[in-house]
């Protein structure tokens, strides 16, 4: 089973691959608590991009998080035990 640690790594090993504007524009949203006008203020963008990052940056996580998990999957389908195949099918 992929162990919190584990997935916290995972997380941000993705979080990491980011652009380098959009992992500020991540960062600034769910490590610091800014909404998008605060960061759009910041930043000197408009609310309309910081909208369109975030969802991009979590759609590049969620993609990398999926990549992990099928991998993990494929390890217990081969074999490893079957009490954690509700984690991945949950995950």
């Amino acid at each position: 089973m992929i162990e919190t640690n584990e997935y916290h790594h995972i997380v941000q090993f993705a979080i990491e691959q980011l652009p380098p504007r959009r992992r500020l524009i991540y960062q600034l949203n769910r490590e610091q608590g800014l909404d998008y006008q605060q960061i759009a203020d910041e930043l000197s963008i408009s609310r309309h991009t910081v909208k369109n990052q975030l969802s991009t940056a979590l759609q590049s996580i969620r993609r990398v998080l999926l990549q992990a998990a099928r991998i993990f999957s494929e390890k217990i389908f081969n074999g490893i035990g079957t009490s954690a195949c509700c984690f991945v099918i949950n995950w």
